[in-house]
């Protein structure tokens, strides 16, 4: 919850969840979950989002975005609060943060482990 003492929780809105609509195929596509959620201790309704897992069973949210009457923020659970001004912003965010993690992991294998591409794909005619 905010820390602001005037903040009251709201649902969320129906832009809100068209955002999460949205941005839940791209989260799909990575194997993470993105999913709404009724059951939280002081929103009404919040955005979850966890870490894409080799394993879909997986399911701990990292990352929640939620609205209150002061706008829409995002928690991450390892680094903190996070304003948005959208819900569809609180998403990008998040995807933003995951496709950084991918390509830093990705610039981790060493490139002669790397499968030859095919000739199409590095070639000009």
């Amino acid at each position: 919850m905010n820390d602001d003492t005037d903040a009251t929780p709201c649902s969320l809105t129906d832009a809100d969840r068209h955002a999460a609509a949205h941005w839940h195929l791209l989260f799909r596509g990575i194997l993470a979950h993105l999913g709404v959620s009724a059951h939280h201790e002081f929103n009404p309704e919040v955005v979850e989002v966890g870490e894409p897992w080799p394993s879909p069973g997986h399911r701990e949210a990292r990352w929640m975005a939620f609205r209150d009457t002061t706008g829409v923020w995002m928690d991450d659970s390892q680094t903190g609060r996070h304003a948005a001004a959208t819900m569809d912003d609180a998403l990008a965010l998040i995807w933003g943060i995951q496709a950084s993690a991918r390509a830093a992991a990705l610039a981790l294998i060493p490139p002669t482990l790397l499968p030859p591409l095919p000739a199409a794909f590095c070639c000009a005619d």
